[in-house]
């Protein structure tokens, strides 16, 4: 499992934190080989380098961790097919007492990703779109904000 800097996109190392939202989808693809770890974290660093500077400027101890799959336990909670996850404590529900927290986590799931696409510019998009859409939640919407405005 690979961590990477919020806003650089380079290689960190990465903990847990409070609360989690999911990104889920369906599995109808398999046929492409599976990326390198490395191949992965490059796009991952690549969709945080693409965020509009205003938003990697607000973004505050969160870090993006790549992992193959999320294990049994996520998968009882979330479903199948999850393919990225924020545990944290959202900015808006920030106070004056937060101050030593471990980072939020954004955990990307590399098998699930890769078997929802069926070209490797597919793959840059859907983790671009996860990685969009798990900060969502960082900065304070909600699953339910994001499907009335379109964005799940």
């Amino acid at each position: 499992m690979a961590a990477l800097n919020s806003v650089t996109g380079e290689p960190l190392i990465g903990a847990t934190s409070t609360t989690s939202s999911p990104t889920t989808c369906f599995l109808p693809f398999a046929a492409l080989k599976p990326m390198t770890p490395e191949e992965f974290e490059k796009l991952a660093g690549k969709a945080i380098r693409g965020l509009p500077k205003f938003f990697r400027d607000k973004m505050k101890n969160v870090v993006v961790i790549v992992a193959d799959a999320p294990g049994r336990a996520r998968e009882r909670r979330f479903g199948g097919g999850l393919l990225g996850l924020y545990e944290g404590i959202p900015l808006l529900d920030r106070d004056t007492g937060y101050s030593g927290a471990m980072p939020d986590k954004i955990t990307l799931f590399k098998k699930n990703i890769e078997a929802e696409c069926s070209t490797p510019e597919e793959i840059e998009e859907e983790v671009r779109h996860v990685v969009m859409h798990e900060l969502a939640h960082h900065f304070g919407m909600t699953d339910e904000e994001l499907r009335q405005k379109g964005l799940y």
